[in-house]
């Protein structure tokens, strides 16, 4: 068995508890596990269990998923262009996603084409017409 994972793997959870300025110890309390566990995680020593991690990630707000590799160079595109202080962003937050109650520039010209369409929760997408 491997006795060390890619420590860049585990990466978010460091920088995410230092985002939220928290401790090691901080964590600690919050998880139940033991400072030396999380020094030993951050660090990319060991091989932590999946519950480890997965209790340690909600602690810090964040959650795990299984994302098809294909799907990887989109979701690490979407990451950057929200994160707080993206160039993208120009520093500020902003959503990633329009609600319903905000119409586009062309739909306030009344130029309200068939293919645009609300979904259930309300958010605009753009269906592809050119399989019609």
């Amino acid at each position: 068995m491997n006795s060390h994972h890619d420590k860049s793997t585990l990466a978010p959870l460091a920088a995410r508890r230092l985002h939220l300025g928290l401790s090691q110890d901080d964590v600690a309390r919050l998880t139940g596990l033991t400072q030396a566990t999380l020094s030993r995680m951050e660090r990319g020593v060991g091989d932590p269990r999946l519950s480890t991690i997965q209790e340690t990630a909600r602690a810090l707000g964040m959650d795990l998923r299984l994302i098809p590799r294909e799907l990887l160079p989109y979701v690490d595109d979407l990451l950057r262009s929200a994160a707080p202080g993206s160039s993208e962003t120009g520093g500020e937050e902003r959503p990633l996603y329009a609600l319903g109650e905000e119409e586009n520039e062309e739909d306030e010209e009344g130029d309200d084409d068939d293919h645009h369409q609300q979904d259930a929760e309300g958010l605009h997408r753009h269906d592809d017409l050119s399989a019609d």
